[in-house]
């Protein structure tokens, strides 16, 4: 939060790549045949796609009738691809950096509780469930504020991360002690029945294989 000013922490932490690495081999070929695509002004220099290579790229074939606006389209720039980088997370302040520093605390403050009171506990349960729930509030009402009281409100790069936290609640029903109460059995009695029918018996040894590891392992359901 202090190196990136307050901005909300983002999963992954590095930008993807929009380039395949694999089209990285056509490119000589692409050098080739761009003069024969292109038209140059002479007093300019400036180079132009000429209309006779959108509409073959367009349209998969010379002569057959292709959606040029679509083509054109598709070349417009959206204002987050020219924004820097910087400015593809909003910076956090008041009640949404109080939910930020909540989000980046509940894993800490979830072990601790455990060590204090056992993993059997519901305290640490509940606990790491309620930071988890009041900080997601948190940064969507500063968010929505932020917009002007609209729904939704965030950089695109934002709403895909509040996405991502609320998958991560699911986590809560392989953790201990709500696991062994409910969720154990419940997946035994579908191991059992699966591994009678075809194609679902894969699935079932898939989750028979995996509960040894969250049972025993806690980065398997930390979330974060």
């Amino acid at each position: 939060m202090h190196l990136t000013n307050k901005r909300m922490l983002m999963h992954p932490v590095h930008t993807e790549r929009d380039v395949d690495p694999a089209r990285l081999a056509d490119l000589a070929e692409a050098q080739i045949s761009v003069k024969e695509s292109h038209w140059t002004g002479a007093r300019t220099g400036s180079t132009r796609l000429q209309l006779s290579a959108v509409q073959k790229s367009a349209g998969g074939k010379s002569g057959k009738s292709a959606d040029v606006t679509e083509f054109l389209l598709s070349k417009v720039l959206t204002p987050d691809v020219v924004r820097k980088p910087r400015d593809l997370v909003s910076m956090l302040n008041g009640l949404g950096a109080i939910g930020e520093y909540m989000f980046i605390l509940r894993p800490l403050i979830y072990v601790l509780a455990m060590r204090k009171y056992g993993q059997k506990s519901w305290y640490p349960w509940f606990l790491s469930l309620a930071i988890e729930l009041v900080s997601r509030s948190s940064i969507k009402h500063y968010l929505a504020g932020r917009g002007g009281g609209r729904g939704g409100a965030g950089t695109p790069l934002e709403k895909s991360e509040m996405k991502r936290r609320l998958w991560l609640l699911l986590y809560y029903v392989l953790r201990s002690p709500f696991y062994d109460r409910f969720t154990k059995e419940r997946l035994h009695n579908f191991c059992e029945s699966a591994s009678k029918k075809p194609l679902i018996s894969l699935v079932g040894g898939i989750v028979r294989d995996y509960q040894p590891l969250w049972e025993s392992v806690y980065f398997y359901t930390a979330g974060s």
